[in-house]
């Protein structure tokens, strides 16, 4: 089955200020198809996170739970609820996006979707400058670099993506484009203005 025929699970992974929740809010922005679920984690929500974002449990609620794609990095657990996947193709979804640092995901082989890992990356200096004007403090800036560096290690052999981006070479448009591509996702159902563009100011 071709990516044109499926129904598609985007993994946008990558480090903090790559431009995950960017091209995630253009993927909402652009067509109604498209679905995005929240990750379970065990932790503290980040200023600015919701409900939206992220599902908070504590340790033994998460060992409770029926989740897929688990992941403990950096003395935190993540994973998702297979639930909400069945949810969003039930309502007629045909894409359905989460966000992650890491590449390592796998769903039950009755998810009915086929799973596409795409690696959202950028020079650890632009990162560092996409952080600051985001307005991070330099420790909480050092932190997620070395969570990134840490995971990255482990990324090339194990957990290769299935597409690398780097969004420090081309235009948000023209990742925003590529993205849609590798999920079959055919544009304009809407087009990218320039004021959609300019109303998604975070770049995650």
């Amino acid at each position: 089955m071709t990516i044109q025929d499926s129904r598609v699970f985007l993994w946008l992974c990558g480090p903090s200020g790559a431009g995950k929740d960017t091209i995630l809010s253009l993927l909402l922005l652009a067509h109604d198809g498209i679905a995005r679920i929240p990750r379970v984690t065990t932790r503290p929500r980040r200023l600015g996170e919701t409900a939206y974002d992220i599902r908070c449990m504590n340790e033994d609620e998460f060992a409770a739970a029926d989740l897929a794609a688990v992941v403990h990095t950096n003395g935190f657990s993540y994973g998702i609820d297979p639930n909400d996947i069945t949810a969003a193709l039930d309502t007629g979804n045909r894409w359905i996006v989460s966000t992650g640092t890491t590449p390592h995901i796998t769903l039950p082989s009755n998810s009915r979707v086929k799973v596409v890992r795409l690696l959202l990356t950028a020079s650890r200096v632009s990162l560092e400058d996409r952080l600051f004007q985001r307005g991070h403090t330099t420790p909480d800036v050092w932190r997620r670099m070395d969570e990134f560096d840490s995971e990255w290690s482990r990324w090339p052999t194990h957990f290769p993506p299935d597409h690398v981006l780097w969004t420090d070479r081309i235009s948000i448009d023209e990742t925003f484009r590529r993205v849609a591509s590798h999920i079959g996702l055919t544009l304009p159902q809407r087009s990218v203005q320039p004021s959609m563009l300019e109303s998604v100011s975070c770049v995650a």
